[in-house]
């Protein structure tokens, strides 16, 4: 790579610095150096990538065989990633900068989108990075990025490192809990590309069931016991179970619903003619995602 910046500073001398930029075929030349220690560092990538390390490399310049040589060391038990040697060269490696771009995708209980009067106005979700499937080397990247409609549920973060001196980063994210949906994250590869990498993190409508069990103690004629059930969000349905025949001892039937939206759900039982209920009226109890939430009523004649 060409543009590369970089500095020698003596150890002895905190004066002494020089400067040279790689040329177009990437290489750097400081001459006229005495002998003595010196720190090398790359102060400046060239644009479009992002500089190696903060760490530097050791130059040492002495005397061999009555000419002066130099050798090359760095921190043998955290050498730099980009770092390497082939022979008598030694490589410094610059990695290409990558952008993140964030998308949300909103679908019902059925995978299909959802409408946008249900989707919340916005949600927020935060970006990580770590070496491979490494979690220890798991950090936070950039917290708060808020997608809504106004940026139509995409937020692209610019010029991100692709690699520390540990390894190539994996970039994922996380979303703050939205009641009612799951979470599901994927890598778009397709759109993916060197320099863009696409996450996206869909959020599915999460459904619960109910069911409610009626308990009579007897019945000598057709009998319906009819309830209103008010959903989460705010629909209302109406279910009846029924009891026939002429029984003169405790009779249960249960009704279930299912595909309800997930939050405070209310079932409350209609004045039945010539039964009361001994139970509450009304029951308001949570409805879970992929859950069973009972409601048990009881009525005597």
């Amino acid at each position: 790579l060409a543009g590369a910046v970089f500095e020698l500073t003596s150890t002895a001398d905190e004066t002494f610095k020089k400067t040279a930029t790689s040329d177009e075929n990437g290489k750097i030349l400081f001459e006229e150096i005495d002998a003595g220690v010196y720190t090398l560092k790359e102060t400046k990538a060239p644009e479009g990538y992002t500089l190696p390390s903060e760490e530097t490399l050791t130059i040492t310049v002495e005397a061999k065989d009555g000419e002066l040589g130099y050798t090359v060391s760095g921190n043998e038990s955290n050498i730099w990633f980009q770092y390497g040697k082939d022979g008598e060269n030694h490589l410094l490696k610059n990695s290409k900068t990558v952008d993140i771009t964030i998308r949300k995708d909103w679908q019902d209980k059925d995978g299909k989108p959802l409408a946008t009067d249900e989707m919340e106005e916005s949600v927020t979700v935060e970006l990580f990075r770590k070496v491979g499937n490494n979690d220890l080397t798991k950090e936070s990247v950039q917290k708060n990025i808020i997608l809504s409609a106004e940026n139509e549920w995409t937020v692209t973060i610019v010029d991100l490192d692709s690699c520390g001196k540990d390894g190539v980063w994996t970039y994922f994210i996380e979303e703050t809990d939205v009641e009612g949906f799951e979470a599901i994250y994927t890598e778009e590869t397709e759109e993916t590309t060197p320099d863009n990498i696409v996450l996206v993190v869909t959020n599915k409508e999460v459904v619960g069931s109910l069911k409610i069990t009626k308990t009579v103690n007897r019945v000598d004629s057709e009998h319906g016991a009819a309830a209103f059930i008010t959903c989460a969000d705010g629909s209302v349905l109406y279910r009846t179970i029924t009891f026939e025949g002429d029984i003169d001892t405790d009779i249960t039937k249960s009704v279930t619903v299912a595909d309800l939206p997930v939050g405070e759900c209310t079932v409350e039982e209609l004045t039945a003619l010539r039964y009361e209920c001994k139970s509450d009226v009304s029951q308001t109890k949570t409805i879970e995602a992929d859950k069973t939430t009972e409601f048990s009523f009881r009525n005597e004649k």
